[in-house]
């Protein structure tokens, strides 16, 4: 997968001196670009804290989506004082984004796991489109997890509440904002996440309209921010267990689902596609998640993303192969083509597992074409892990109820793979 990017930064162009954008991919369309502009930070913006950064994500009006990280980079040219922001944006298409769960940290996490957010040591003129390789669960359920055990289920809720119904929410104090918000995008279904945009570390401006920010500063700063018409401020570090009876029904079902057995209730009511369901559609899933139990396969059991190893194929490239061919035979090494056809692979393998309408379909289109094309021992490996996984979600259905749409499922893949007549 490819993504558009760009810089956004204080240097002295041809076009301009301060801040500004200094380089964007070819696919930055110009709409695109000023609202870059608008929303990327200039000096001083970045809040004071240790090992100072944000991660940032907001809409673009050519329907992507801007998944940045602001970090202090240097001293600035001007000599003014204070450091130099350097921000880097990652311009996602919703089909790219989809891949991520539509949850921004996994994006930045893909990005920074291989050095692309990596502040460079000479700023380009220009860039290349970015490979963007990984994917991710829909429910991050660690993180989650310890979040609520840290906050407690019911002060999660109650946070999760103000976030849906203020127009914006300052976060301040206690736990890092980042683990914050991603606890929060958690809590919601993967279509419901394009609305929440969010800074973790930027100080407040009305010209970044963000729904969720972190803004640091001491509470005079905060009480000043409170006064402002449509701020709700939250203070993380003395949160009131004020019940759930007063919430909305969707933090309520949270609330309740988090503390009776934590999130694999959330990973299994997210587990099926919702084209189109909203924020405002919320409330009308509550019932759904009081009653999911059991999540049938949690997408977490699927092969983790990362840079080493991403995707099944290249986690268990043979110990053979690799004394043969060295390091260059290695994913990072593969052409950005070969990626995508590994990841669409992937995609039709665990969703026709999965039951996602189409996705057999896909898959026979698919899997001939990588046997043809694919390296022979890529391709071995491929089909072990699949294997292996359709193994795993065979045996846990076994195991929990009868499922017999999923053994279908699972004879379809395997009959396919192994070109049998199961």
């Amino acid at each position: 997968m490819l993504v558009d990017q760009a810089i956004f930064t204080s240097a002295q162009t041809a076009q301009r001196d301060g801040y500004q954008l200094v380089a964007t991919s070819p696919g930055v369309s110009d709409d695109d670009a000023r609202q870059l502009a608008l929303w990327c930070p200039s000096h001083d913006a970045l809040v004071d804290r240790p090992a100072a950064k944000s991660i940032n994500f907001h809409p673009l009006p050519s329907g992507a989506f801007c998944i940045s990280r602001t970090v202090p980079a240097g001293e600035e040219y001007s000599a003014r004082g204070g450091p130099r922001i350097h921000t880097h944006c990652l311009i996602v298409s919703p089909e790219v984004f989809a891949r991520f769960a539509n949850d921004p940290f996994a994006v930045v996490n893909a990005a920074v796991g291989g050095g692309d957010l990596d502040v460079p040591a000479q700023l380009p003129t220009s860039l290349d489109r970015l490979p963007l390789i990984g994917r991710a669960s829909v429910v991050n359920e660690e993180l989650l997890k310890g979040l609520a055990d840290e906050l407690g289920p019911t002060s999660l809720a109650n946070v999760l509440d103000q976030a849906l119904h203020a127009r914006c929410v300052a976060l301040v104090n206690g736990p890092p904002a980042e683990h914050v918000m991603a606890g929060l995008i958690a809590c919601l279904p993967s279509e419901c996440r394009l609305e929440l945009s969010f800074s973790t570390g930027l100080r407040h401006s009305p010209q970044r309209r963000f729904r969720l920010l972190a803004p640091g500063g001491e509470p005079s700063h905060h009480r000043q921010l409170s006064r402002q018409h449509g701020i709700s401020v939250i203070n993380l570090a003395a949160l009131r267990d004020d019940g759930l009876d007063r919430l909305a029904a969707w933090p309520q079902a949270v609330g309740r689902t988090l503390a009776a057995g934590g999130p694999a209730a959330l990973t299994a009511c997210f587990t099926r596609p919702r084209p189109g369901f909203t924020l405002a559609n919320l409330d009308s899933l509550a019932d759904e998640l009081a009653h999911s139990g059991k999540p049938e396969t949690p997408l977490s059991s699927r092969p983790a993303p990362s840079k080493q190893a991403t995707a099944a194929q290249a986690a268990s490239l043979s110990v053979a192969q690799a004394t043969r061919h060295g390091p260059s035979q290695t994913l990072a090494s593969l052409q950005p083509e070969v990626l995508e056809q590994l990841e669409a692979l992937d995609d039709a393998v665990y969703n026709t597992i999965d039951r996602q309408p189409g996705a057999l379909e896909n898959l026979v289109l698919l899997w001939p074409q990588a046997m043809a094309q694919l390296d022979a021992d890529l391709l071995e490996s491929s089909r072990e892990q699949y294997l292996d996984y359709a193994m795993r979600v065979w045996q846990d259905r076994r195991a929990t109820t009868a499922d017999p749409h999923t053994a279908i499922a699972v004879l379809d893949v395997l009959a396919l793979l192994y070109d049998a007549d199961l």
